[in-house]
């Protein structure tokens, strides 16, 4: 998830909380609570519906699933709790860039098997790559 994914997921989540704030009478509202009454869905992995990705949204910003509506009630403490969960996003992002560099440049987990080259000290997960830097 890049930081531009963050940002949509926070206008996705902004905008559902501006769904939840309207009244019942107006349609954004009507289809996000409304249900099919006939129909079938296909056999397999199905197409993911809004309403599934807000709650992708809702978890991965550790905004609780149970009680986001009443949470999205009150726009200040809405628009907090995005902020919030968008700093956390970014983080995560940060820290599994800075994990994937350390790994492509020398510098593996510590689980991982190290060798060093005896001239400048650079770590290598394998014979090969010490040999190819030799």
């Amino acid at each position: 998830m890049s930081s531009i994914e963050a940002t949509l997921t926070a206008s996705q989540l902004r905008w559902t909380g501006h769904i939840i704030r309207m009244k019942d009478s107006r349609l954004p509202k009507a289809v996000f609570y409304g249900e099919l009454a006939k129909g079938k869905r296909l056999r397999g992995g199905q197409r993911l519906r809004y309403k599934d990705v807000v709650k992708r949204h809702l978890k991965a910003t550790h905004i609780t699933v149970d009680h986001w509506e009443t949470l999205a009630k009150d726009r200040q403490q809405w628009r907090q709790a995005i902020h919030k969960g968008k700093s956390h996003i970014e983080e995560k992002i940060s820290q599994k860039y800075q994990h994937d560099h350390n790994i492509r440049h020398g510098f593996p987990d510590a689980s991982a098997p190290i060798i060093f080259c005896v001239n400048c000290g650079r770590g290598f997960k394998s014979q090969i790559g010490l040999f190819s830097h030799q």
